[in-house]
């Protein structure tokens, strides 16, 4: 006789829970764009009315330029600067240069170019906002060091003008105490490719002639130089002190 056995087995639905998971990590992505060097090529237009005739002479003129860089280590919440300028002037037609100056009240972190422009002007720097032209670069986020640039021409002056100086107001930087631990403005010469900044086909050269009719025991002259343009009042006038009339170069 055989022996059979039944063993029951319970069915029993399972319902089983799946995660996925992983550890956050901010990633870094650098996207680099390259393009060929071309070199500019400017076009000058001199137009009349018709019936009219164009006459006399044009230039061009490369400005001086300075770039004020606002940066910080974190983003920024507040932040404010302002700029010193200087322009030198005569001492009453003799004597040593004058410096004037000039400074800004204090310019929000993230002026746009006009507000920058303003402020300049409403120092009695220049004598319009056509003296002074700016233009505003950067995104105020990391990939700008968490500020802008503002690059400023001197349109309305000639030759080269003495650097400004910048200052912090006020900064407050997430993660920082204090404004001098996180954040900094500079002041630094624009960008030059060709070493031009400053001059113009219309730069003055000239030749002094020391003449007489007759022979000359003993005299001088004295040099005024004036390279300011015409919004500058003589600010930029310089007289030298009397120099021999055989002197030396």
């Amino acid at each position: 006789r055989e022996r059979l056995d039944l063993v029951g087995v319970l069915r029993r639905r399972q319902r089983q829970a799946l995660t996925l998971a992983a550890t956050h990590v901010d990633e870094v992505q650098v996207f680099t764009a390259t393009a060929d060097e071309i070199f500019e090529t400017q076009e000058v237009t001199i137009e009349a009315a018709y019936g009219q005739v164009v006459a006399g002479n044009f230039s061009v003129y490369f400005p001086d330029a300075d770039v004020v860089a606002f940066e910080a280590l974190a983003t920024v919440t507040r932040g404010a600067w302002a700029l010193n300028l200087t322009l030198p002037r005569a001492n009453n037609d003799k004597g040593p240069m004058i410096y004037d100056n000039f400074t800004t009240a204090c310019i929000p972190w993230n002026a746009p170019a006009e507000d920058v422009a303003a402020a300049i002007v409403a120092t009695g720097f220049a004598a319009s906002a056509d003296d002074v032209a700016v233009a505003r670069s950067g995104t105020g986020a990391a990939s700008s060091n968490y500020g802008y640039s503002w690059t400023i021409s001197y349109d309305g002056f000639q030759g080269k003008i003495p650097p400004p100086r910048a200052h912090l107001c006020a900064a407050e930087v997430y993660g920082y105490a204090g404004k001098a631990a996180g954040a900094n403005v500079t002041v630094a010469p624009a960008p030059d490719r060709y070493g031009v900044r400053g001059l113009g086909t219309h730069t003055a050269k000239a030749t002094i002639v020391v003449g007489a009719t007759a022979k000359i025991v003993e005299g001088a002259f004295r040099v005024t130089v004036d390279r300011g343009g015409p919004n500058t009042g003589g600010r930029f006038a310089r007289n030298s002190t009397c120099l021999a009339w055989d002197a030396s170069a």
